[in-house]
């Protein structure tokens, strides 16, 4: 496995030097084989093969707390101009906006037509409600309705989709907070996805809840590296279900809040050395 960040590459092929990420953990060049590039928040991008895939990578600056994808980012996914002109899946954990904008998604499917939203009923009707205000003015241009593929949610409920040289599990989960009215009947979807031979683990804002995981069979799944809400790695119930349910090879702090992240890293890092924290655009894990 490799760790890149973008600046770092750059470095490392002007000066042949090696950089390094908030892990610590030395960074390599290449590019080759399986690609996961952090856009923000919790939205990574997959890449391979045939296919690229955008994760809970495709919202508009919402509140100071949230990383936002990055504007000159978020317009070339909204035109499908390169390099995302070629996105064949967008998955979305659920319908916050920290995770998701249903214009800025509608907008990317009216224009790349090849491209597949697969998400919770929340999540479609929102970008399916959006994507008709746009087909107002551009009837040329919109979606089609097979662009759009609905997951029934369902506490511990898992669902399967596969296609050529993938294969994604959409796993059934609470949010964070479920026990607050506001968060109770939230569509959190967590994603088992398994591509270029790799296991990746989404899991959204789950709940920290041990009862959340304990129908899917997590822990006998050879996970290669999980994206996790930081906050788990900072928590006694967290690292307890990072080191039973959530197992993984790697842990990925994500959703890192911009305020205070220096410190936020310094903690993680004390808390669990070995994990690796996403917080700046271009970081990669390459195999």
């Amino acid at each position: 496995m490799r760790i890149i960040k973008t600046f770092a590459v750059l470095l490392i092929f002007a000066t042949a030097v090696c950089g390094q990420n908030n892990s610590g953990v030395e960074v390599t060049p290449g590019n080759e084989g399986l690609t996961v590039e952090y856009i923000a928040n919790e939205g990574i991008s997959i890449t391979h093969g045939k296919h690229r895939i955008l994760l809970d990578a495709v919202h508009r600056q919402y509140r100071p707390a949230y990383a936002f994808t990055p504007e000159d980012i978020l317009s070339k996914i909204e035109s499908a101009r390169y390099p995302y002109g070629n996105i064949s899946m967008i998955l979305v954990s659920h319908h916050h906006l920290d995770h998701f904008h249903a214009e800025s998604i509608a907008r990317h499917l009216m224009n790349n037509n090849n491209a597949v939203l697969v998400s919770s009923d929340q999540v479609v009707d929102e970008v399916e409600k959006s994507g008709a205000e746009l087909k107002k003015l551009f009837p040329r241009r919109s979606a089609k309705p097979e662009q759009f593929r609905r997951i029934k949610h369902e506490w511990k409920r898992s669902e399967v989709l596969e296609q050529e040289g993938l294969k994604i599990t959409f796993l059934g989960l609470k949010h964070a907070n479920s026990e607050l009215p506001k968060f109770r009947d939230v569509q959190n979807l967590g994603h088992l996805i398994e591509i270029g031979g790799k296991k990746l683990l989404h899991i959204g804002d789950a709940d920290m809840l041990a009862e959340n995981f304990d129908s899917f069979g997590l822990e006998d799944q050879v996970i290669d590296v999980a994206f996790i809400p930081y906050w788990f790695l900072l928590s006694k119930d967290g690292k307890a279900l990072l080191k039973k349910d959530l197992r993984a090879k790697t842990i990925v702090a994500v959703h890192v809040p911009p305020s205070n992240q220096s410190k936020t890293i310094r903690d993680i890092l004390v808390s669990m050395p070995s994990a690796v924290v996403f917080t700046q655009k271009g970081e990669m894990l390459n195999y």
